[in-house]
């Protein structure tokens, strides 16, 4: 990380998610930070629990072993899965950093778009940062 900030997790470990399908996601490896107020799951968590995302237009299918799990759909750009509650499991105190480079959250968000940054900054999803003198990705340039 490009700065030394940090800000204090109240928990890591197992977070179980309910689906409104029915099914229920065990993650590990969860960071609790109290300064994120929206649960922010990535795709790289949810492969490392097995599940495999299919995007298609507006809506995300996730299945496991061939078997369906759930799915979300696009709101303002964000994929929301659908789901009842979160419950935390085995927590353990911790600390996460704080980037506010925009470049840094792009590439941590799968390369999103800044538009779709933007709207996560609008919903509090991420910190509020300086679109100003974003770099091109060098992802995009390989």
């Amino acid at each position: 990380m490009d700065d030394s900030r940090s800000t204090p997790v109240i928990g890591k470990g197992k977070v179980v998610i309910k689906l409104t399908s029915g099914k229920v996601l065990a993650l590990s490896d969860v960071f609790h930070v109290p300064d994120i107020h929206w649960n922010l799951v990535s795709v790289s968590l949810l492969g490392k629990a097995g599940v495999r995302i299919l995007f298609d237009s507006d809506k995300i299918v996730l299945t496991k072993n061939d078997a369906f799990v759930g799915k979300g759909y696009c709101n303002q750009g964000l994929f929301m899965l659908n789901v009842y509650n979160i419950i935390n499991n085995n927590a353990s105190s911790s600390s996460a950093y704080i980037v506010d480079s925009c470049d840094i959250w792009h590439s941590r968000l799968g390369h999103v778009n800044f538009s779709n940054m933007k709207k996560m900054v609008e919903l509090s999803l991420i910190p509020k940062l300086s679109f100003e003198n974003h770099g091109k990705c060098d992802s995009y340039l390989e």
